[in-house]
């Protein structure tokens, strides 16, 4: 077992972040964004669900430019988000110098949203 590990948990808006919050660069990054954008997707009546449903406080951009501030250079990323978002998410990636490695199902249901892995690509 690796003993040199730390774990930082973080809640907060991801564009306000920055490496200097964790003594410098992460090599990996785990967030679970909102699933919807803002328009389109039907808005909770409840204000703190609804920022964690739609994309209030900016979107799949914000968050790949996030990542790609905050890894170090050999650094990774995953996150939770569903299959319909694809395109949205290898554009926003591809223009922010992060790779799409791989693509899971999170469980086995048809509807299961997906585990995709993001590296940096440019140091």
């Amino acid at each position: 077992p690796r003993t040199d590990c730390q774990l930082s948990i973080t809640a907060g808006d991801w564009r306000d972040v920055s490496p200097d919050n964790f003594g410098g660069p992460l090599d990996y990054i785990m967030v679970n964004p909102p699933y919807f954008r803002v328009y389109g997707s039907r808005p909770s009546p409840n204000p703190s669900r609804d920022a964690g449903r739609r994309e209030i406080f900016g979107g799949l951009p914000d968050l790949c430019s996030t990542l790609i501030r905050l890894l170090a250079p050999k650094g990774h990323a995953a996150l939770v988000l569903p299959a319909f978002r694809q395109k949205e998410l290898e554009e926003s990636a591809d223009q922010n110098g992060l790779s799409i490695d791989k693509v899971q199902p999170v469980s086995y249901s048809p509807h299961s949203p997906l585990l995709w892995l993001l590296s940096k690509t440019i140091a």
